[in-house]
């Protein structure tokens, strides 16, 4: 089994050239002969809430990913913290768009492991692994209840989340610079990589989240992450038990 996943892109308006680059990983050969494709959160940099304005704002990206349904490959779409309360939009699409092909779709709000050529594989967007951040537990516990669901999808309009979102994506990244550094996050999160596999009993785990590449071997399993990728430019890839980094071949 072939299997290809992304994450971490933050496909933004304000940066076309990422659409591109999504566009080059949905095209290239790896994906194209893949039975699975992963989409593995924080694909967008604001995707919050049902809202059908996104249909129309990234509508080349709903079309390639109907290209993928449409070629007959298993689509799994996982949330991120940057891009949650999704499902609606998804379905809707799918189902309007590939109704032959929905079945190959499937939305993951937390994890969810995979058995292939005799491997256990963990996917996820990757905020396990930072296990001992209580700030951003208590983040998730509010942006991911039926509360917050509600406001998003049915109550607050589309501007106003695309606002609040852009505003803090920016105290994120703002957060990012003067805080993060890069060795000291390294040795956290593979930490936290070993509580996952003590609590998962897994052969690989797929993650994002961190913005750090990784594929390395750690206690005889396999973590993968293919970074920021619009730096990185890397997606990760399996092919029969294989694990590997790709890097993208930009037309």
């Amino acid at each position: 089994m072939k299997i290809s996943s992304i994450s971490d892109v933050h496909l933004s308006s304000v940066h076309p050239e990422r659409f591109q680059l999504f566009y080059n990983f949905c095209h290239s050969k790896e994906v194209s002969n893949s039975d699975i494709v992963i989409l593995l959160g924080d694909i967008f940099d604001v995707m919050t809430g049902n809202k059908k304005q996104y249909y129309k704002k990234y509508s080349e990206y709903f079309k390639a990913l109907s290209m993928l349904l449409d070629q007959g490959k298993k689509l799994l779409v996982v949330e991120g913290n940057h891009d949650f309360h999704t499902e609606k939009i998804y379905s809707t699409y799918f189902l309007k768009n590939n109704p032959s092909n929905y079945h190959l779709y499937e939305h993951i709000k937390l994890d969810k492991i995979l058995e292939a050529d005799g491997k256990k594989i963990y996917i996820g967007h990757g905020d396990i692994l930072d296990y001992k951040n209580k700030a951003y537990k208590k983040w998730k516990k509010i942006y991911s209840s039926k509360f917050f669901k509600f406001l998003v999808c049915y109550f607050l309009p589309f501007w106003f989340i695309e606002f609040l979102g852009k505003r803090a994506s920016m105290n994120s990244k703002k957060r990012s610079r003067n805080y993060f550094d890069p060795e000291r996050y390294r040795t956290l999160y593979r930490d936290g990589f070993i509580e996952l596999i003590k609590s998962y009993n897994v052969d690989i785990a797929i993650t994002g989240h961190t913005h750090i590449e990784e594929h390395e071997v750690i206690e005889q399993k396999t973590l993968l992450n293919n970074g920021f990728f619009p730096t990185s430019k890397k997606f990760i890839h399996i092919d029969n038990g294989k694990t590997n980094l790709i890097t993208l071949e930009e037309s």
